[in-house]
This record gives C-alpha cells, sequence and structure tokens, in this order.
C-alpha cells in the first residue's frame, strides 16, 4: 500500500501522454483512455475487489451509477447487531430467540445503512483537507461499502451460522458463547476478524486512489472506524435501557 493514485498513471493510446489512472479522456488530446463504466456487476466487482484490489476499486470510483453500495452497509449491519445485543446482553432476558433473530434484520439492516452513512461522512470530513482533487461525497460512500465487502459479506454468511450454532447464547455473558462452544467461536470470530482487518486496509488503499497521502488514508479511516464503533456502543446502552 505504498503507492498512491498520485503515482500511478496510465499512458494515452493515441498520443502516449501519461495520464493519472482514474482519468477516463486524455488531459492532452481528449481521446478516451478507458471505458465507461455505467454500473457495477456485484458478484463481478466482488471478486474484482478480492482478487486484484487496485483495479477493482478503480472500477468502482469510475462506475457512474456506484450501484449496491446501501446493500453492503445493511449487510454489515447484521454483525453490528449482533454487537450491540452482546454488549447489552439481550441474550438473558426473557425475549424469544426468535424474536432476538427477527431484530437482527429488523435493526441491524437499517442500522446497517445508518453506520456505513456515518462512516462515510466522518471518512469524507477527515480526508477532505488531504485530496488533490474534488471527490463527490458519493464516490467516498461508494469506496468505504466495496472496501468492506469482505466484512458485509461475511457478516451476512456468518451471523445465521452463528445464531444457529448458539441460540440466544449468542447475546449472553453467562454463560457466553465462547464457553459454550469454545472451537465453533473462535473459528467464526477469527473470520470475521480477518474480514474486518482485510476491508480496513482495502478502504484506506481506495482512499489514497482518491488522492490522499497513504498516510493520512490510514489515519482518516482508522477515525472514522472509531466514530463507528462508539455509535454501536452507544447503540448498545441504549438496548440496554430498553430491554432491562
Amino acid at each position: 500500500m505504498a503507492a498512491t493514485s498520485r503515482s500511478l498513471t496510465i499512458p494515452c493510446p493515441v498520443c502516449r501522454e501519461v495520464n493519472d489512472v482514474l482519468a477516463v479522456r486524455c488531459s492532452a488530446c481528449g481521446a478516451f483512455i478507458r471505458d465507461r463504466v455505467p454500473t457495477l456487476n456485484f458478484f463481478t466487482t466482488l471478486w474484482n475487489i478480492c482478487e486484484t484490489p487496485v483495479e477493482g476499486l478503480i472500477r468502482v470510483i469510475r462506475s457512474e451509477q456506484k450501484n449496491y453500495v446501501y446493500v453492503l452497509f445493511s449487510l454489515g449491519g447484521l454483525f453490528a447487531a449482533v454487537v450491540t445485543a452482546s454488549l447489552s446482553r439481550a441474550g438473558e432476558t426473557s425475549l424469544h430467540p426468535a424474536v432476538l433473530f427477527a431484530a437482527l434484520y429488523v435493526l441491524g439492516l437499517p442500522g446497517g445503512i445508518i453506520l456505513g452513512t456515518v462512516f462515510s461522512f466522518v471518512l469524507d470530513i477527515l480526508i477532505r483537507r488531504g485530496r488533490i482533487r474534488r471527490i463527490p461525497f458519493r464516490t467516498v460512500s461508494a469506496v468505504a461499502a466495496w472496501s468492506f465487502a469482505p466484512y458485509s459479506v461475511m457478516s451476512a454468511f456468518l451471523v445465521p451460522v452463528l445464531f444457529a450454532l448458539f441460540g440466544k447464547h449468542l447475546f449472553a455473558w453467562d454463560p457466553g458463547p465462547w464457553s459454550l462452544k469454545p472451537g465453533p467461536f473462535w473459528v467464526v470470530s477469527t473470520l470475521l476478524g480477518a474480514a474486518v482487518l482485510a476491508s480496513f486496509l482495502l478502504t484506506a488503499r481506495g482512499v489514497s486512489l482518491l488522492g490522499v497521502g497513504v498516510q493520512r488514508a490510514v489515519a482518516s479511516v482508522f477515525g472514522a472506524l472509531v466514530i463507528a464503533l462508539l455509535l454501536v456502543a452507544g447503540a448498545s446502552v441504549c438496548v440496554t435501557l430498553l430491554v432491562v
């Protein structure tokens, strides 16, 4: 992650002028350097980001529709809802397991959209002074959403698995899921942790492609992530007050 978009260039196929990697037309002759990207295919883009992160993120930045942003944000909200319910110890209340499971989706999906939007907004503020060009907020949110796609997709797959394994104990501390079935718990936790780390690094790389220095990009993503975690902690306090 040493290079930024300042060192990533692409030559014009007509006049050989060196252009910024995000450019669509040549700055010298006006010829098209890259094809237009009207929309993004979900699975193709996800695969590209995992296989060739820079090319995948460049395609996201250059896309015209920026589609699936809120889908990815909502999926990421599922595990955030699990963390919220666990911190509030909702599994130790009299609520039926089916109610808790339904609440993960009823509250987690829209909550993920709110959390992702706030994360993008804070990220946009933090990197604003470090940019070398004006970047729309929708581009910043697209970079955030697609960079966190590994975490969001992992969250969508593993949350039902976690609930099937632990039931209400997934949201309890006494006994907690780590003591009931430590093997599965730590395997799933490791997978989610790896997905979060990969998503963090991808987001920092994506922000650097917007013309922000690498150190500032890492610091900005970290700061936005801290704010998002504080929101989750705040939501946990509210849930605790409601269910107690």
